[in-house]
């Protein structure tokens, strides 16, 4: 691009194919995150208990450690589109938020098509609205043999196809961190 100001198209078919599937499912994630969550937190009433926000790439990401019961049953079995340039979002509350947080990256749907990438493009899968992780193991804290004064805990569970462990991990620290707010330094021992 330096010597090229405008040679976008060249500079991002540059990128290895596989680097440049990683970027575009990343922000792909990233925004369909924003998504969940804003429509997530409309359905919920104003003021509803037991909220946290994960830091996720610089965005709250709002987490419900309980969701009052129409809520849940209403937004169980409900999966969002990736964005990509053909997504469909119903319902109109869906829309609503997709709309939103495209406009606030400056975009729109129709912006998802990725006319310029010879090798690469977005994913047109869906994915479940809630997630519950299955057979969850918890072992007992042990001193972490890395972090001497520290404790370490093993967790296992299993998710579905295209869900990320790491959002689980992080919504486990942020129960932690809410369930032990008197004492925050215990979650360092």
């Amino acid at each position: 691009l330096r010597d090229h100001p405008q040679g976008y198209r060249k500079a991002l078919n540059l990128i290895p194919r596989q680097l440049l599937s990683l970027y575009l499912a990343a922000y792909q994630s990233y925004l369909w995150n924003r998504v969940a969550g804003l429509y997530i937190s409309a359905a919920v009433e104003p003021g509803t208990q037991g909220a946290t926000a994960l830091e996720i790439a610089g965005a709250g990401l709002p987490v419900y450690h309980e969701l009052p019961g129409g809520v849940l049953e209403r937004l169980r079995g409900q999966s969002i589109a990736m964005p990509h340039h053909r997504a469909v979002y119903h319902p109109p509350e869906l829309a609503v938020a997709a709309r939103a947080v495209l406009r606030s990256e400056g975009l729109a749907l129709n912006d998802l098509k990725a006319r310029i990438l010879d090798k690469a493009y977005l994913s047109r899968h869906r994915r479940p609205l809630l997630l519950f992780p299955a057979e969850l193991t918890v072992e007992a804290p042990v001193p972490d043999d890395r972090s001497p004064g520290r404790h370490k805990l093993a967790l296992g569970f299993a998710l579905p196809r295209g869900s990320y462990a790491t959002l689980v991990i992080k919504w486990a620290d942020a129960l932690n961190h809410t369930t032990n707010r008197e004492d925050p330094d215990d979650r360092r021992e």
